[in-house]
């Protein structure tokens, strides 16, 4: 790849319209820890490869790549950080977190760098100095469990988010509801599968190398938030009054299975000694009083 020059403005249409997040997400040459191989490039991460995803040296499982296409030619924003933390190259509506434990869109860390720090994955908060552009060979975008991913040292998220907002946005109203927190939750169904179960060895892609796990859904969100707010509320109501709770159950599932798992056989064997229990109980009600006869015999043998 070659490298840019200084791009401290960002693409002026997206400061007022919500504007679709571009398929990169990290370039192949930042380097992430696993846990079997230690440090690798990301070009050469693989499903179900243990990576650090946290503070406290956390692995979490490759359990897919919502895009990986080791030949697309495509744009990085390089983030140069400061007291010597080296650079992070990611698309602009990739999410990083930042002092207070958000996830927000790299283009967003840009436009505020001078009044929020970059969390590290030691918990160092460090400044982004400089702003570059730079094309790569290579885009990857790997799926953990826990979504979160520490690249290049710093604690990143398997996410990107739309409007160049941490949260989601209708019209003038900001809502609650966070990008990381959506994607995480949207993806549960993915996760359940992929993690409780069944083990996805391979995953099909589009001539893109956008997973279609995640293409359908992607393609009708930049859609939807290309509409008018109004119409956009409305969508999004729609869309989740079904599939919210559906997707929160698959969440609670995915993150409770061995709780689950443990509650279950714990109850079965509470059930299977209660029933031996009452067995015992019911063959010393049926035993019966010796009879007359009997008595009689023993008090002559007596």
């Amino acid at each position: 790849g070659s490298d840019g020059d200084d791009d401290d403005d960002l693409d002026d249409e997206c400061r007022t319209e919500p504007c679709p997040p571009p398929p990169e997400c990290f370039s192949g040459e930042n380097i992430v820890l696993t846990r079997d191989r230690g440090a690798i490039p990301m070009a050469q991460l693989r499903l179900y490869d243990k990576v650090w995803t946290g503070p406290q040296t956390q692995f979490s499982t490759v359990y897919s790549f919502g895009h990986i296409n080791p030949t697309r030619e495509a744009t990085f924003l390089q983030l140069h950080l400061s007291d010597g933390h080296g650079v992070i190259e990611l698309s602009e509506d990739h999410m990083v977190f930042v002092e207070d434990n958000r996830a927000v869109p790299a283009s967003w860390l840009v436009k505020n760098r001078n009044s929020t720090a970059l969390r590290m994955a030691s918990g160092e908060l460090v400044r982004v100095e400089q702003v570059r552009t730079v094309e790569r060979r290579g885009v990857f975008a790997p799926f953990t469990t826990s979504g979160t991913i520490v690249v290049n040292g710093v604690l990143a998220s398997s996410y990107v988010a739309f409007q160049q907002s941490p949260t989601l946005k209708v019209g003038a109203w900001t809502t609650p509801m966070t990008y990381q927190w959506l994607a995480h939750v949207f993806e549960s169904p993915h996760r359940m599968v992929c993690n409780v179960l069944l083990r996805c060895k391979s995953e099909w892609y589009t001539s893109d190398g956008v997973s279609v796990w995640v293409a359908a859904p992607r393609e009708f969100t930049v859609w939807m938030m290309d509409q008018e707010s109004p119409l956009r509320l409305i969508l999004i109501a729609i869309v989740s009054a079904p599939l919210l709770p559906l997707f929160l159950v698959c969440w609670i599932v995915e993150k409770y299975t061995k709780t689950m798992l443990i509650a279950i056989l714990l109850a079965i064997l509470l059930q299977r000694h209660n029933s031996k229990a009452e067995s015992r109980t019911v063959l010393l009600g049926k035993s019966e009083p010796p009879s007359i006869n009997q008595m009689k015999v023993v008090s002559q043998g007596s």
